[in-house]
């Protein structure tokens, strides 16, 4: 879904986002049947209800509805920051807040995209995508010096990374 809404292929979005949806609804009746819960599954459906709204600020984001594809990512990091730490942060495939970072990078609302990228940074530390885009938008508004410490720290976490998992700007 993710992949076809960075094409611009709203269509194929729909698709996934239906089956997706279809999906996760029989995932909850079979949660829903069984005799006792656990806590983990029950986060699981929280889980899958922050990657519909991601899902779904993506297909708006193929439609060119920045703005609704903004607030749909807003509300999935909502509903991301409610989850429990129950053993750290609670994994979410695509994070939330970085997501919606991006989303607001595009529009060029680059205060909002500092806010949502520190929202993430806060979630998990060091993450090196959130820094990247933090110090985008420390640029876009201005802050060169704070974008600059940012690229800084993000050069020195890649410096000790695995060759492997190195990567570029």
């Amino acid at each position: 879904a993710m992949q076809a809404a960075n094409s611009g292929d709203a269509l194929k979005v729909e698709q996934h986002l239906a089956r997706f949806q279809a999906m996760k609804t029989e995932l909850a009746a079979a949660i829903s049947g069984l005799q006792e819960q656990s806590p983990a599954d029950l986060l699981y459906l929280d889980r899958l209800v922050v990657q519909e709204r991601e899902i779904q600020a993506a297909l708006e984001n193929a439609r060119g509805d920045k703005l609704a594809a903004v607030s749909l990512a807003r509300e999935a990091s909502a509903l991301e920051g409610e989850m429990p730490f129950s053993f750290g942060p609670p994994f979410v495939d695509l994070p939330s807040a970085e997501y919606l970072g991006e989303l607001l990078l595009d529009t060029k609302n680059y205060p909002e995209a500092a806010d949502a990228f520190e929202t993430q940074l806060e979630r998990s530390r060091q993450k090196a995508n959130a820094l990247l885009g933090l110090a985008h938008a420390q640029s876009g508004i201005g802050r060169e010096a704070e974008a600059r410490y940012t690229r800084e720290k993000l050069d020195r976490i890649r410096a000790g990374a695995d060759a492997s998992v190195k990567q570029t700007e």
